[in-house]
């Protein structure tokens, strides 16, 4: 903690991961985004993301992030160490919400691929090149509770 006239203040979250990479001689990337002041908000606040990479090979990684207004203005922090997936996958898709738009949108030629899981299927639109590697991918149960 820090004492400025007899006041303990806390370190900030960045303060402590800095200190943490500096120490373990990591290298640390960290933004900061400013968020302007409006009438509504009267002070300023900043969406933060730092990234540390374990290795140079980036094995894996630490991000954390936190953004004040990301859901309809509740404050929303993420963080968590990443394990890169090995590479045997070569499509790249798209997964979003199927949401009222999309199913009442009966005019797009836009063709979503299904990996066979109705419950899944019927809650997101993929798009992309879904081979079968994706598809053995995405049938994780795990996976789609963190996607959905």
């Amino acid at each position: 903690m820090l004492s400025v006239n007899n006041y303990k203040m806390e370190k900030t979250n960045i303060e402590i991961l800095t200190e943490y990479a500096k120490s373990t001689n990591r290298k640390i990337i960290s933004t900061r985004e400013k968020y302007p002041k409006s009438g509504i908000r009267t002070f300023t606040k900043f969406k933060e993301i730092i990234y540390i990479p374990n290795n140079a090979e980036n094995t894996s990684y630490f991000i954390w992030f936190s953004d004040p207004y990301a859901k309809i203005g509740l404050p929303t922090i993420y963080s968590g160490a990443f394990i890169p997936l090995s590479s045997c996958i070569k499509s790249s898709i798209n997964i979003r919400n199927r949401n009222i738009i999309y199913k009442l949108n009966v005019f797009s030629n836009t063709k979503s691929s299904v990996i066979g899981d109705s419950k899944f299927d019927s809650k997101v639109v993929i798009s992309g090149g879904l081979d079968s590697s994706v598809k053995q991918l995405l049938s994780q149960l795990k996976l789609q509770e963190q996607l959905l």
